[in-house]
């Protein structure tokens, strides 16, 4: 017998009851200090990851002073309305129009928000993992450089169109002309993880002149590596300045290519 998936208060109530909090050490634990557990609390698990969203949207904005800023899909020049909930929010620092540096994180597909490189390492069971799971490193480590952020929000839910590789790339694309292009950044860094890989590598490849003008360099983590770009024009711009970080001998060995262990 299938059973019924709790609803909104009851996940409230749950959530409450058992006190899940992030702890001193940023794990996510219950008011006895025990993590999360799928196999046992598997019908909250989408309720949970949608407070540490918001739990993580709220300490982004207090500890770094980022801001939420509505990004438009389409190209008609209108501001993008923060109140359309199908309209991606990506979160910037407040010196993006006038800082000379700025880093650029785009994550992988799935519901991974803002701010998150995998919500499951919030709650696969084990210790230590925030600073796997969240972007909170390298956001702070822009701060103390003094350089100026944007995250962006490739998979945020759209308005009769699934998510997919053109939507992906399609923001990365909007977040570029409306709001990299417009900023005195002269010197751009790209972190982009898993299919966000894809995303930056559809950037330089439709934005060239621009592209190569702006960033010093880009960084492909567990994605694809560059290498169908090497024999394109600017292609050798690309090898000399982007750096990938690959899972176990997943794309053979390329000169930009550095394979890291699994955990």
């Amino acid at each position: 017998m299938a059973i019924s998936e709790p609803t909104e208060k009851e996940c409230e109530a749950w959530y409450s009851e058992l006190g899940w909090h992030f702890d001193e050490n940023n794990d996510f634990v219950d008011k006895n200090d025990d993590l999360f557990e799928f196999r046992k609390y598997e019908a909250y698990y989408e309720y949970v990851h949608f407070r540490i969203k918001d739990h993580l949207f709220r300490k982004m904005k207090r500890q770094f002073d980022l801001v939420q800023q509505p990004v438009s899909m389409d190209n008609s020049g209108d501001p993008a309305d923060p109140k359309d909930p199908y309209v991606p929010q990506i979160f910037v620092s407040k010196d993006v129009p006038t800082n000379n540096n700025l880093l650029i994180i785009v994550q992988g597909l799935g519901l991974v928000p803002p701010g998150q490189w995998a919500r499951k390492l919030f709650t696969n069971g084990r210790r230590g993992e925030f600073k796997y799971a969240s972007q909170f490193p390298y956001i702070q480590k822009a701060k103390d450089l003094g350089w100026s952020i944007i995250l962006c929000d490739p998979n945020h839910a759209l308005q009769d169109q699934p998510q997919s590789e053109t939507t992906r790339a399609w923001h990365v694309q909007r977040v570029w002309e409306d709001v990299v292009i417009p900023s005195k950044a002269e010197s751009v860094m790209i972190a982009a993880f898993s299919a966000g890989t894809i995303s930056t590598l559809h950037l330089f490849d439709n934005n060239r002149g621009e592209f190569i003008n702006r960033v010093r360099g880009v960084a492909l983590m567990d994605g694809a590596t560059g290498e169908e770009l090497f024999n394109y024009r600017g292609g050798l711009w690309f090898k000399n300045h982007s750096h990938a970080f690959v899972l176990n001998k997943a794309k053979g060995s390329l000169s930009n290519v550095e394979e890291v262990p699994g955990k």
